[in-house]
């Protein structure tokens, strides 16, 4: 006796990998794009007939308010989530688990060494720029920020570290993995990695090679541990290290922290500039190295080894 009831569907609505891709990334900066210049609207932003440098400046009193950068990382962070999370049960048709989480054996260690790791790197990379520099740390305790706001930036610079790896090192780097060998789909989840920040301001040449290199090494990471934990983990301490406890910009954006370090009128190959360490020499080498050091481990053995 045979069944009438439909089969279950099998395989991704679209069976493109790169369709599946660039949709993904169409989805999540149409939506993000929606979300913030809606929120802005709400917040008054010039007119048409405002003349460019007017504009310019409202825009830039609107973004130093507190709140207003907290809700805009919160809404890039809800858009790159739902992203995801549609794209990978609405189009791919599998469980949002496969995308390197909720694996056993693996969970707060890992996510912590891989935190531990990011603040080490932040460190270096920041105190080495202001020894070279002759710059000197300075207590800011958040200069007038107020303490809820901190906590609300705080709580939002992980569910964005969360967000920008469960959408690189989860759903591409997942897709990619399907149609390419491991150098090639952690390559070319970098390159989109390096693409979305593009956009931030105070970018340069060096600042999205770096980037890249940064992706490469978050992608090795998620070669090596199979999960998107230990990426997460570094992403997570670097950013928190380098914007809340230094006050250095991290990727174009300055956020409230402990200390503070003047590293603008510094030479941009050694301070990144207004982007921040992320476009300086030193994060070349430091990553650069990780990078090739990473990449040792993950070639097969060799015969008879």
């Amino acid at each position: 006796m045979t069944s009438t009831e439909p089969l279950p569907p099998t395989g991704p609505r679209i069976r493109s990998l790169w369709g599946r891709i660039i949709l993904a990334l169409v989805s999540f900066f149409t939506l993000a794009t929606v979300l913030v210049f809606v929120y802005l609207s709400g917040r008054g932003l010039p007119d048409a007939e405002t003349e460019p440098e007017e504009a310019l400046e409202i825009l830039r009193a609107i973004l130093e308010e507190p709140q207003v950068l907290t809700t805009m990382l919160c809404l890039q962070a809800l858009a790159g989530l739902a992203t995801v999370v549609l794209m990978r049960r609405l189009v791919d048709r599998k469980s949002l688990w496969t995308l390197g989480i909720g694996r056993r054996g693996v969970g707060f260690g890992t996510v912590g060494w891989g935190i531990l790791l990011g603040v080490v790197l932040a460190s270096v990379v920041s105190l080495f720029i202001s020894a070279v520099g002759g710059r000197h740390l300075r207590l800011d305790l958040f200069a007038e920020w107020p303490a809820t706001w901190v906590g609300l930036l705080g709580l939002i610079v992980v569910a964005a570290a969360f967000m920008e790896e469960w959408l690189f090192r989860g759903y591409m780097y997942v897709n990619f993995r399907e149609g390419y060998s491991a150098p090639r789909a952690i390559l070319l989840s970098a390159l989109a990695f390096s693409a979305f920040h593009a956009t931030n301001p105070g970018g340069s040449p060096l600042a999205w090679v770096n980037i890249l290199l940064v992706g490469i090494v978050l992608g090795q990471l998620r070669e090596l541990t199979g999960g998107i934990e230990a990426s997460f983990g570094l992403h997570l301490g670097w950013n928190f290290a380098l914007g809340m406890v230094f006050g250095v910009p991290v990727s174009g954006l300055t956020l409230p922290s402990v200390f503070n370090v003047s590293l603008l009128d510094l030479p941009d190959a050694l301070s990144g500039g207004s982007f921040g360490p992320e476009a300086s020499a030193v994060l070349t080498v430091v990553f650069g190295a990780m990078a090739v050091v990473l990449a040792r481990r993950l070639m097969p053995p060799e015969e008879g080894a």
